[in-house]
């Protein structure tokens, strides 16, 4: 396939040299942080070959083709690192920076997978296997297979606080808690740090009076952000946490800039959202880890939640499970922060809870989203509210779950596999996931038109450009509808027609199928090329979870505080009610996270 080089994006700036800037989030110099078998075994004998130099290897990644460099000594791999690739930041750097090291020790490609990123690390390992048949060799004597330590021994760590969990929620915890000068460590059960937090899709609400300023928005108060929350969740969330969530918004904000580092873009998206200039959530977690490592909190990862520790009714500590089998026992004298996420990636759980879902079998969550920590919770005295409550979205790829190549617009609309509209194309997620359930299929494809995309250098709004998504095969790109619609294998004459019917009620400023209220501000779609998305239906967000109160505590069946146990983030219930409402997940997570680190 010929390369096409396009603009650097949010999604694909942080490629080639920035891996090394994740060191710290992958282990790197924080210690404990560092996972099992990062590549310090013995060098093994070379293979009996005599080839020398760089080889580049090719494999299909989860972002498309994945290049791998790897350079030959006489027979000896002496380095291997990524050459180009479109793989998710952050989520799967720490392949990027292990597997290499591990390979050039064992002289082997065979190297285990980090858990997380299957299929990037899968990719990894037969990039190299084809540089190395393109360099020539024997790819038998690189074949051995290499399995990664695992931590097999008991250990007990004595502190003040313990937060397990380290996406947005627990990081925010645990550097306010360092902040505040109190010993914490952090339990992750993966082999990195970032939680669900470094794939999302990063915008931030937060009621600004500063950057609204001489906008449309410049009068919105923080009641207004309570009410829009509120109303959002269908009047079903907790007041006293939304008017928290709400009045801390600001301060979090300014936190995040004045002591974390997290640069925003200037303007807002909309009333209340807050972008970061780096991609997905880096631009929250890479300063956040810079953070802990700064204050050089003790990280102890694979290491999974199985116990919360009790005594006369507080919790004192926690007992996790190492990836060997090994048990790390957290005696915490002050406070356990649980920030361990949704139960999202959980199907069948999922199912179970909410079943609205049953025929739904994707998820934009990564596999640590999984919810044992609810049960744990549970038998700890938590009270859990709004469990049935689980969101999905309406744009997810059915190859993977994922969201990043939804190329829908403000000037786009929605139509099934008959080519017709079948919703208000900006109804709340969970009436759009409604709508489209009930399609066949549940597939829907977005139409929109040249206006949209005038080059293939338009940044999408998930920070991809609509090359990089054609080049994906994530988009696609047609002369005419009727060719469109062939792509799309949809029917073409349902298409056209709907187009047509669409374009007179934008003429006639009323668009009285759906009632879509901006319809005085669409543009027709009539310019060629025409281009289209194809979406369904992902679980994304568990709105229901563990109780608690504005300062974080985690509250007993009878709405009492548990002494010494708070909670944050997704693993919580209360401020979404049953609809969360797009950017307020972020925000959530740092403001309670923040509120939790507070803790005496």
């Amino acid at each position: 396939m010929e390369e096409k080089e396009y603009t650097l994006t949010r999604k694909s700036f942080l490629k080639g040299a920035a891996f090394a800037g994740f060191a710290a989030l992958a282990g790197g110099s924080l210690g404990a942080c560092a996972p099992n078998g990062s590549g310090n075994a013995p060098e093994k004998a070379a293979p009996k070959n005599s080839i020398s130099g760089t080889y580049v290897g090719t494999a299909e990644g989860m972002g498309g083709d994945l290049r791998m460099e790897v350079t030959l000594d006489e027979g000896r791999i002496v380095d291997v690192r990524p050459h180009r690739n479109n793989e998710t930041p952050g989520l799967t750097d720490l392949s990027f920076r292990l597997m290499p090291q591990e390979m050039v020790a064992n002289q082997s490609f065979e190297v285990d997978n980090v858990t997380g990123a299957t299929m990037t690390s899968t990719a990894i390992k037969n990039a190299v296997k084809n540089a190395l048949e393109n360099a020539g060799a024997d790819t038998k004597d690189y074949n051995e297979k290499v399995e990664r330590k695992k931590d097999a021994e008991d250990e007990t760590v004595e502190t003040e606080f313990v937060v397990v969990g380290s996406g947005g929620a627990g990081l925010s915890a645990a550097v306010t808690l360092a902040q505040n000068g109190k010993q914490v460590v952090i339990v992750e059960k993966m082999p990195r740090l970032g939680g669900n937090t470094l794939v999302c899709g990063a915008l931030m609400n937060a009621w600004d009076p500063i950057r609204t300023k001489g906008t449309e928005y410049e009068a919105n108060t923080v009641q207004d952000f309570i009410d829009w929350t509120w109303e959002g969740g269908n009047e079903a969330g907790k007041m006293d946490l939304i008017q928290a969530f709400a009045e801390q918004s600001w301060p979090t904000t300014q936190w995040l800039v004045d002591e974390i580092g997290v640069v925003f873009y200037k303007d807002l998206q909309g009333a209340w959202g807050h972008m970061p200039e780096d991609p997905n959530g880096l631009g929250f977690i890479y300063p956040l880890v810079k953070k802990v490592e700064e204050f050089a909190v003790p990280c102890f990862l694979n290491a999974s939640l199985i116990e919360i520790s009790m005594a006369d009714g507080r919790a004192t500590g926690i007992v996790a499970e190492k990836d060997g089998g090994g048990i790390l026992t957290v005696n915490a004298s002050k406070g356990v922060i649980l920030a361990t996420g949704g139960l999202g990636h959980n199907l069948e759980m999922v199912k179970e809870l909410d079943p609205r879902y049953e025929n739904v079998n994707l998820s934009t969550n990564p596999v640590n989203a999984t919810g044992e920590c609810f049960a744990i919770a549970e038998a700890a005295g938590a009270n859990l509210i709004n469990m049935d409550s689980i969101q999905a979205v309406h744009f997810a790829d059915p190859a993977s779950g994922q969201v990043d190549w939804d190329i829908e617009s403000a000037n786009s609309i929605f139509v099934n596999k008959e080519g017709k509209r079948f919703m208000n194309e900006e109804m709340p997620r969970d009436d759009s996931v409604a709508g489209l359930s009930q399609q066949t299929d549940q597939l829907m494809f977005t139409i929109s038109d040249s206006r949209d995309w005038p080059t293939m250098d338009t940044v999408t709004g998930f920070g991809v450009t609509i090359g990089e998504c054609i080049e994906r095969g994530k988009a696609y790109k047609a002369d005419t509808l009727e060719e469109l619609a062939a792509m799309l294998e949809i029917d073409p004459d349902g298409l056209v027609a709907t187009v047509n019917e669409y374009n007179a009620m934008v003429e006639a400023g009323e668009d009285t199928a759906f009632h879509l209220e901006t319809i005085g501000r669409r543009s027709k779609i009539e310019e060629g090329p025409f281009y289209s998305s194809k979406l369904t239906i992902a679980i994304h967000y568990t709105n229901g979870g563990i109780e608690i109160d504005p300062q974080a505590h985690v509250l007993d069946a009878s709405g009492a505080i548990i002494p010494g146990l708070y909670a944050a983030g997704e693993c919580t219930g209360g401020v979404m009610g049953t609809n969360r409402m797009g950017g307020n997940s972020v925000a959530d997570v740092m403001i309670f996270g923040r509120i939790a680190g507070m803790a005496e």
